[in-house]
């Protein structure tokens, strides 16, 4: 997470857990984008499986909606 210091320069990092305590948090990324567009956009998550090789994989999907 190199960009950090740059996000503590031009955000108020006291409401980016991931920018503010990158270890504590589970994914510090996901922390710092939703923070940094949750004024314009809402985003959801929803779960996707999917098989590759017969073997089924789980994990996230996220999406951004523009807020009206």
């Amino acid at each position: 997470m190199k960009i950090i210091p740059k996000i503590r320069t031009y955000f108020t990092f006291s409401d980016i857990k991931g920018a503010s305590e990158p270890e504590g948090v589970k994914r510090p990324w996901l922390s710092i984008i939703r923070q940094i567009t949750k004024n314009q956009y809402k985003m959801v998550s929803s779960d996707h499986r999917f098989k590759i090789d017969g073997k089924t994989f789980r994990t996230k999907r996220y999406f951004f909606h523009k807020k009206v």
